[in-house]
């Protein structure tokens, strides 16, 4: 049986981590919208903090963030259209940056498609629920499609972590630019290694990208553990042959974590259920350059699929 975790203050280091990265928490979510819901969802596994926005009876989208990154972390321009049309739910992963608290420490594939499962029970969402997911998001929810298809109206998929093809080569590479993030999370060690990410998010909005690492500093500052996820995997030719649920895959075509071309082409000939969509002059960074155009594209394949 998994470990119950406890302490005053954890998921932090201390007391003193656990105030100061409320207190950057905090600052971001003035900025949120004054329209949205949150509650915190207490599963098995955890207590999960999930945002709301949208009309209550609407289809529901449930949004899965990436590794080191929070339900904070997504641009008005990706979420407001979004919420125009559904009922957006987006998390903060209970194993991760972001207001969750695990109650146990991360298990097996299983262990996490049961929080998933207790998750959506609790939020009342039994059936035609879409799922979304960004990089590590993206591959759990992958699991999650193979694990519970009834419960689906559809999948998004958006620079996955594997899931259809493995890393390139430059992205093995540039896996050596993390370990320095790792030993020592500083603000300089964080850009370093997700510069190869998000050059183009660097080059067109230094500022945006200087916000995003100093965030992700800050939480790896503070947090006693933020374990990056080495579960994830590359699904096989029956399992993305099989899928009974339709899937809309979207990359940018400089994208490093997944090879883009291998990813397509795959996709292309074993998912017979799957749209790909490929945006150019990005990487792992689309969200941020493309937010309102990521949202049409996801807009248009919501669109077709909702009850």
């Amino acid at each position: 049986m998994a470990t119950t975790l406890s302490s005053d203050y954890h998921p932090f280091r201390s007391t003193e981590a656990r105030d100061r990265y409320h207190a950057y928490y905090d600052s971001l979510e003035m900025k949120s919208s004054p329209s949205e819901e949150r509650m915190v969802v207490n599963t098995t596994h955890a207590a999960t903090l999930v945002r709301i926005t949208g009309s209550a009876g609407a289809p529901p989208l449930v949004i899965h963030p990436g590794t080191w990154a929070h339900s904070l972390d997504y641009p008005q321009a990706f979420v407001e259209p979004l919420s125009a049309s559904y009922r957006v739910y987006r998390i903060d992963d209970p194993w991760d940056l972001g207001r969750s608290v695990s109650t146990r420490p991360l298990g097996s594939v299983q262990d996490t498609m049961h929080w998933l499962d207790e998750l959506l029970d609790a939020l009342g969402l039994t059936r035609t629920v879409f799922l979304f997911g960004i990089s590590k998001g993206a591959w759990r929810i992958a699991e999650y499609a193979l694990h519970a298809p009834e419960r689906l109206a559809g999948v998004i998929w958006m620079s996955p972590a594997l899931v259809v093809s493995r890393a390139s080569m430059r992205g093995l590479f540039d896996v050596i630019y993390m370990l320095p993030v790792m030993a020592r999370p500083t603000v300089r060690s964080v850009a370093r290694g997700m510069r190869p990410l998000c050059a183009t998010f660097e080059r067109e909005d230094p500022d945006g990208f200087r916000a995003y690492i100093e965030g992700i500093s800050i939480g790896l500052q503070c947090f006693a553990k933020v374990p990056i996820d080495a579960r994830a995997r590359v699904l096989r030719d029956d399992e993305l042959s099989g899928l009974k649920v339709p899937v809309l895959y979207m990359t940018g075509e400089h994208d490093t974590l997944a090879a883009v071309e291998p990813a397509v082409s795959r996709l292309r000939k074993l998912g017979p259920r799957a749209e790909v969509t490929v945006f150019p002059g990005t990487g792992h960074d689309l969200i941020s350059l493309e937010p309102g155009t990521v949202a049409s594209r996801m807009l248009e394949f919501l669109g077709t699929r909702s009850v």
